[in-house]
């Protein structure tokens, strides 16, 4: 569990991009894999239904491949394969056109190997071992944690071909890589957790308080002894969580804890672990302080839905927070409410509009 020091540590280093300039890629097609890497490129056009390699690390039949779905005329998905676990995708996602576009990547076999203290509070390397993160034109459009495959010999990912010989990708990549560069572990763990930069009309912008939102994702399929953090805001002592805590094999239950104050925790809901699912999550903390923001339904009360139901609701506070400290799957301010990170996948997060919450509240 992340503690007291982890959130000033990192966002110290947010903004540290290592290596100022971009690579040009030429004749080679290898990339030293030292850590999360930032790639310019174009995207062909009339390729529908086909699938191509962007990063690989590993080796034939054992390896990890971040690849790019052509889904539709003007649409695509992002997706990891993994030779251990299957493949996973982003929702669609607007292409924009050719190009250029900007894709960061960070999976764990990208990480050199370390080792860690467990009785400290994980690193930032030690995060992104656990973690694939993608991110198309600043939106974040993929999270999910995972177990990447080791790599044997010289540490290399290999960019725009099929190294792995995954049978769900075509051998090369038909798009352009102009260039590569590599990204701070810290400024793409930050990418990760802010919950704005999942927002779609927030490419490029300072982080803001994102309201209601909406979640598609896939819970952990094992129980544990803490529940899983959903969404947390504000530092070390004055804080609120929303959560999850997988039980059983069949059911789940949701909580919200104001720090020092306590909360509120949902009867068990059974639940299918193996399907995504949908969640709607408002409480004060995702808005701005009154004043800042326009008047909107259900403020002064917590509310969780599933799947279209409304699973836990309850009037309450929050902590004053700022739009930076509004974090998405990731404890990083300690207390026992908690683990340090939600252990399912997070495929795509969205604004409510209020008018939408306030149909749903009745």
């Amino acid at each position: 569990m992340c503690r007291r020091g982890a959130w000033s540590t990192l966002m110290a280093a947010v903004l540290v991009v290592a290596g100022a300039s971009a690579a040009p890629i030429a004749d080679s097609t290898s990339w030293p894999a030292t850590g999360p890497v930032e790639l310019e490129l174009t995207l062909p056009a009339g390729r529908p239904g086909t699938a191509e390699p962007l990063v690989a690390t590993g080796g034939p039949g054992r390896g990890d491949t971040v690849f790019v779905l052509y889904e539709a005329p003007g649409q695509v998905r992002f997706g990891w394969d993994s030779s251990s676990s299957g493949a996973a995708f982003s929702a669609p996602v607007p292409s924009g056109g050719a190009g250029p576009h900007r894709l960061l990547v960070s999976m764990g076999s990208l990480l050199p190997p370390g080792s860690e203290d467990p009785a400290a509070p994980p690193s930032t390397e030690a995060l992104l071992r656990e973690l694939l993160l993608v991110q198309f034109d600043g939106r974040t459009i993929l999270r999910s944690p995972g177990e990447f495959q080791p790599i044997a010999g010289p540490r290399a990912a290999i960019l725009g071909a099929n190294q792995v010989g995954s049978a769900i990708l075509r051998p090369f990549f038909k798009g352009e890589i102009l260039a590569v560069r590599p990204v701070a572990p810290a400024a793409a763990l930050a990418e990760a957790m802010q919950v704005g930069r999942w927002e779609a009309d927030l490419a490029g912008e300072a982080a803001r308080y994102p309201g209601a939102v909406r979640l598609r994702v896939r819970f952990p399929r094992a129980p544990a002894a803490a529940a899983d953090p959903l969404i947390v805001t504000g530092r070390t002592g004055v804080g609120d969580f929303l959560y999850a805590q997988v039980v059983d094999t069949r059911h789940i239950r949701f909580g919200f804890d104001h720090w020092a104050v306590g909360g509120m925790v949902s009867p068990l809901v059974e639940v299918d672990l193996t399907t995504i699912h949908e969640l709607v999550l408002t409480m004060d903390a995702l808005y701005a302080p009154s004043g800042q923001s326009e008047p909107a339904p259900l403020r002064g009360q917590v509310a969780i839905w599933l799947d279209g139901r409304r699973v836990l609701s309850g009037p309450s506070a929050c902590h004053p927070t700022t739009a930076e400290q509004i974090i998405l799957g990731y404890n990083l301010i300690g207390g026992s409410t908690t683990g340090a990170v939600f252990r399912g996948a997070v495929l795509e997060v969205a604004a409510v509009a209020p008018a939408e919450l306030e149909r749903m509240s009745h």
